[in-house]
């Protein structure tokens, strides 16, 4: 008896998870499928169709809808584009306190007008505005807003320096495999920082991690680590290896420069 009702509950839990990941599934699929079906239509204005009357104007509010939609099921780019429209006056009338701030659920248009109010673009510059907009998108979880954030606190941008915050926006932002807090991470192990002390095992964990990020800069930094023997035992096959990451991350030039001052020549080999 127990066993068949043990069994019942575990059917409809594994249905209920099933048919959850069933419609994010399909929700993440709609989304794409209005997206594009926008994007064509921003190809034709950009072309210049809407311009000389090809498109009638109806259009753009097409346009405008299909991204509506797309982003209230969860699609970023959605927002991003619609606020970039608003920006551009692409046919749109801009209204820079857009009720669609407030529809989007994935900070990137809080951390637009953000960076626009730290521009002065579109806006009056107000750096104690941008932080508080970069604080909303932060709320929303936006990794990019939670980097920014440390630069705000690092650098002092509206509001007093303070490395022990600046600290603590970068953490979070390199719990979300933010490759730039990634990097920077690695940076106070390596120098020290605020309540951080230098720590280069740490430091090189954080490197390596920002590699795996996609960070060019954190390549080249371990491939001279490794090649030159700082702060580490001489291996020029990690540092080859880290090396084709850079080049990977088109960021093979500026590794260059860093070899250079370090008076490293970089083997032929490594391009190969």
């Amino acid at each position: 008896m127990y066993k068949l009702i043990i069994t019942s509950l575990l059917i409809v839990v594994v249905g209920t998870i099933v048919s959850i990941l069933l419609l994010k599934k399909i929700r993440r699929a709609k989304s794409r499928h209005l997206y594009n079906r926008a994007l064509k239509i921003k190809n034709k204005i950009e072309r210049g169709d809407l311009s000389i009357g090809i498109l009638p104007v109806s259009t753009v509010d097409t346009m405008q809808d299909l991204l509506i939609k797309s982003g209230r099921l969860g699609n970023s780019k959605a927002w991003f584009e619609l606020a970039m429209f608003h920006y551009l006056d692409m046919g749109l009338t801009y209204d820079k306190d857009s009720k669609y701030l407030e529809q989007d659920t994935t900070g990137e248009m809080a951390l637009l007008k953000g960076y626009m109010l730290y521009k002065g673009y579109g806006y009056q510059q107000d750096l104690s505005q941008s932080i508080k907009t970069h604080l909303k998108s932060a709320s929303q979880g936006n990794a990019e807003a939670m980097f920014e954030l440390y630069i705000y606190h690092h650098f002092g941008y509206g509001t007093a320096i303070d490395q022990e915050k600046a600290i603590e926006w970068c953490l979070k932002a390199a719990k979300q495999n933010q490759n730039r807090a990634l990097y920077n991470l690695g940076t106070m192990y390596a120098t020290g920082y605020g309540s951080i002390a230098k720590d280069m095992a740490k430091a090189i964990s954080w490197y390596k991690k920002a590699v795996d990020a996609g960070h060019g800069k954190a390549s080249a930094t371990l491939s001279v680590m490794y090649a030159h023997g700082t702060e580490v035992k001489k291996d020029l096959e990690q540092a080859k290896y880290y090396f084709e990451q850079c080049i990977q991350n088109d960021y093979d030039m500026e590794a260059e420069s860093m070899f250079e001052n370090y008076g490293l020549e970089i083997p032929d080999s490594w391009y190969e």
